[in-house]
């Protein structure tokens, strides 16, 4: 998040005018601190000449102060003292604490009491912002009053504070109303200079109803027994029985290499120590916490609690109202205490004052003197603005949110750093069947929000979590989903936070994968437990609506990230190109060459095993672009980011591949068109061909019939489609059937390859039992059982958008992305639309500047080429033999769009490699 300005609240410079003239006032220095000098004892002939009639002459604009003493029969002043005194003789303030502070006190509102002294102090608070209002200041002038009175040493000592008194009540009273004044002033800009994001809608005021869960020990596998086998692994710990007796010596853990900045090889491959290591043996070793149960404890060291954050808005506003000079303190107070405060509080958590108020009346040392500090003064701002605009105005600035049930810890001892805290145990899905009921969710909830007449979108939760194998697996990578919602242990109820203090680490133990919740720094009493849940949303929607209450300094606003990397290829990788790969895996035999790249990247034989030879062809094709991609990015830290989302995602395909070859069969999804199958497409006889659909133009358009006559080979096909192109051109230069048609026949007779789809066959998957609490919100969807229909086009959709998982009918995107780019528009529903030069000259600019994109498509226009699907289900398209085999295909293409048949060079037709 980014630091708010670093300004102080105008306030204090009215309270500052104020002390200033108080401190003028005191011409004996009798309320101030004498620093190194002996207490002044004020005379008591001087004083005794003080009588009710005395009045001080204070000018504002001079640094003298006059003392009048009346002549008590013309009431004329017939005596003036001059004193000089210097208003800058105050501390010269670096941090309002103190050398002589203690860490911790016992009770805060008595020491402040007992250290209130002098002017000096009074002057302290105020230029450390911790006073906002003239009441605050002068609740404390008159407590440092009464110390005075009650250790006065004569009358005149008396006298002099009462005059003192009368004097200052008459600068408190002149200032009061120009310091609300520049405090509606400060207020007004602070709010509408705010550029965080924040909750809007209703501001629950209650904790959230809790999620129920039952406690397990292990695994839960959803498909039966064999997907925990997937667990499973040869790797093993095998340290040499060093740097593994301490927990300092096995961490810290490292977020971006994603693993153990330590000497101990075990660790360091995120493995525990085997029993046959020597560190086992000699009984000292600390590496072994999961094997050992080494787990905290539920109820003794944490326990699960309704808790409460704010968002980066509130956060800013807190940082302002904070006491100053600011230093990494203040970050950590609104960091630590705060949010440690507001868990504690029992009643009305919303309400920041109830937190702040538990603070400075903290008695058990939870919280340090700093803490109170910044407690006190924040609570002054928000108690000051609340006398001038209300508490319902103030507090919706300084909103506290329910956030669920988190854990927090209770062990005063606190937990150390690289300890285990849990293992995060849940059920264990395969990835197509985790994604597989995601889908029939987002169903059951959007089908609620509709009912509701409710237009937003609903979060998702975020329980699940992927086990992911390590890419050092002799037998490679694969990935699991987790999922603890209704079974797990309370690891999964964490908070979220940017700013984690605990994160999860894939780790074998034991001969097999497990996910270990550890703790990343030291964690204190009464801190909550938190980790990054460092999820990824491709919905705009999604990322703008999932506003994060984690209340960090390092907070990045949103919970839900903006997946970049997911579609941010290099341009060459786009849509067509990757239809293309489907294809070229088609009719590529697998090589070695292709084993090479797939081990390369540690695709091996948790992935491959069962997988037919296209699939293997297709992966190593698909990691070619992925290393490409690789190759541009500027450093290790950004490429590693991109290889991490790449090849999860390629993993979760597969597994939904095989999934779906399971249910179906497992022949290759396309098939490459021969010379023959093409000549048939173009000019065959079957009803379906292009020049069946031309035979029914031929009343419209004289000399048409002549040109559809036999051509023996597929080139003389296409010469002939281009013969009748420049028919119809000529006839209806600017209808769609005419000078239209005429277009798509150039693009078909430049096409230098035809293919088709290979439906698999359709299913219905098994029952999707959706349980209570799986539902954001309750409803009748509660223990339903849902289907999930898996298209004929299923597989070949998620191949083209292998990338990403959030497509929930792949085979309807697959079909909207193929418009004009791969499919051209069809000749067998001929529209009466115009054609002009306007329109043309459109299409022909997204041709040449957008080839792979889809044809120009808006529900507010009508365009000619508006179908785009034909019975033969042929695709192909110069913009597709571009980005496959010829660079310079839709180039030559159009270069030819307008030269006579005769003269055109139309290239061969593509032979197999």
């Amino acid at each position: 998040m980014d630091e708010p300005e670093l300004r102080r609240p105008k306030p204090y410079k009215i309270l500052e005018q104020v002390m200033v003239e108080l401190s003028k006032l005191d011409y004996f220095n009798y309320f101030r601190i004498p620093y190194g000098r002996k207490p002044i004892l004020i005379p008591d002939s001087f004083t005794a000449n003080i009588n009710s009639r005395c009045y001080l002459d204070c000018a504002n604009t001079s640094p003298s102060i006059s003392i009048v003493i009346s002549n008590k029969k013309s009431d004329k002043p017939y005596k003036k003292l001059k004193l000089s005194y210097d208003v800058d003789d105050f501390l010269s303030i670096k941090s309002f604490k103190l050398e002589d502070d203690p860490i911790y006190v016992s009770n805060y509102l008595e020491y402040e009491e007992c250290h209130l002294q002098s002017l000096d102090d009074l002057y302290f608070n105020v230029i450390t912002n911790c006073y906002f209002s003239i009441s605050q200041l002068k609740n404390d002038f008159v407590k440092l009053m009464l110390k005075k009175l009650k250790s006065a040493r004569n009358i005149g000592e008396k006298k002099y504070i009462n005059e003192f008194w009368n004097e200052a009540s008459i600068r408190f009273k002149r200032y009061e109303k120009d310091l609300k004044i520049l405090l509606k002033d400060e207020w007004k800009s602070l709010i509408s200079d705010n550029p965080n994001p924040k909750v809007t809608g209703n501001w629950h005021r209650a904790p959230y109803k809790t999620r129920e869960y039952k406690e397990i020990s292990d695994y839960e596998p959803v498909a039966g027994g064999s997907t925990t086998d997937r667990l499973k692994t040869d790797k093993k710990g095998c340290c040499n029985g060093k740097h593994c007796s301490s927990l300092e010596a096995l961490g810290p853990f490292d977020l971006v290499t994603g693993t153990w900045k330590t000497l101990n090889k075990d660790r360091l491959a995120r493995t525990e120590c085997s029993e046959t290591c020597p560190c086992v043996k000699n009984g000292i070793c600390m590496n072994r916490q999961i094997s050992d149960h080494q787990e905290k404890q539920l109820w003794l060291d944490v326990v699960e609690t309704p808790t409460w954050g704010f968002d980066t808005y509130t956060y800013r506003n807190i940082f302002v109202y904070l006491r100053v000079p600011f230093d990494p303190y203040s970050y950590c107070f609104i960091d630590k205490a705060l949010p440690k405060a507001i868990n504690s509080v029992k009643w009305n958590s919303w309400d920041i004052r109830e937190a702040l108020d538990l603070i400075l009346k903290d008695t058990r040392g939870t919280f340090n003197l700093l803490d109170m500090k910044y407690a006190h003064g924040l609570l002054n701002a928000i108690n000051a603005l609340i006398g001038v605009y209300g508490a319902d105005a103030v507090l919706n600035e300084f909103k506290i949110h329910p956030k669920g049930t988190g854990v927090v810890c209770i062990n005063r001892a606190g937990i150390p750093a690289n300890s285990l805290v849990v293992e995060y145990s849940g059920e264990l899905y395969t990835p197509a069947l985790w994604f597989e009921k995601q889908d029939a969710l987002k169903n059951a909830n959007n089908t609620m929000k509709r009912r509701a007449n409710d237009a937003g979108e609903c979060l998702p939760d975020f329980y699940n979590i992927m086990i992911e194998r390590h890419m050092d697996d002799p037998a490679g990578y694969d990935v699991m989903v987790v999922d603890p919602i209704l079974k797990g242990k309370y690891g999964s109820r964490l908070s979220h936070s940017c700013a984690p203090n605990c994160g999860t680490v894939t780790t074998v133990a034991n001969g097999r994968y497990t996910i270990g919740m550890y703790a990343l720094k030291p964690i204190s009493y009464l801190e909550e437990l938190t980790f990054d849940y460092n999820s990824f949303t491709e919905s705009r929607d999604e990322h703008f609506s999932s506003i994060c209450l984690c209340g960090s300094s390092y907070c990045r606003r949103y919970y839900l990230s903006l997946s970049k990397n997911s579609t941010n290829f290099h341009p060459s990788h786009n849509f067509v190109h990757r239809i293309g790969l489907i294809l070229r895996s088609c009719y590529t035999p697998r090589s070695d060459k292709h084993i090479e790249i797939c081990n390369k990247f540690s695709i091996k034989s948790a992935l491959l095993d069962g997988c037919p030879d296209w699939l293997v062809v297709w992966v190593a094709l698909v990691l070619e672009v992925v290393q490409e991609e690789l190759n541009s990015k500027p450093n290790e830290i950004e490429k590693k980011i991109v290889l991490d989302s790449r090849i999860q995602n390629l993993a979760i395909t597969i597994d939904k591949i095989k999934y779906c070859m399971s249910n179906s069969n497992d022949h290759p999804p396309m098939q490459l068109l021969s010379k023959k199958d093409a000549l048939d497409y173009i000019w065959g006889n079957e009803e379906y061909s292009v020049k069946q659909s031309l035979m029914k133009l031929t009343h419209e358009f004289p000399g048409l019939n002549s040109l559809l006559g036999k051509a023996n080979s597929l080139n003389q096909a296409r010469k002939q489609l281009l013969k009748i192109r420049d028919l119809l051109r000529a006839h209806a230069p600017s209808r769609w059937i005419g000078a239209g048609i005429a277009d798509i026949l150039h693009l078909i007779a430049y096409t230098q390859l035809f293919f088709r789809d290979i439906p698999y066959a359709s299913f219905e998957s098994q029952e999707i039992h959706i349980r209570p609490g799986e539902i954001s919100r309750n409803s009748k969807f509660d223990s339903e059982k849902l289907t999930k229909k898996y298209s004929p086009l299923h597989i070949q959709g998620i191949m083209a958008g292998w990338f990403k998982q959030s497509v929930e009918k792949p085979h309807a995107s697959l079909s909207a992305d193929k418009r004009g780019a791969i499919t051209l528009s069809s000749l067998e529903s001929l529209p009466e639309m115009e054609y002009n030069e306007e329109l043309r000259g459109k299409l022909i600019k997204h041709l040449q500047e957008k080839p792979a994109s889809p044809w120009p498509a808006k529900h507010s226009e009508r365009y000619p080429w508006g179908t785009f699907v034909n019975s033969a289900r042929v695709m192909g398209s110069p913009m597709f033999d571009t980005f496959h085999n010829d660079e310079e295909a839709i180039t030559r293409c159009l270069k030819y769009l307008d030269v006579p048949a005769e003269s055109c060079d139309i290239p061969p037709y593509y032979d197999l490699p």
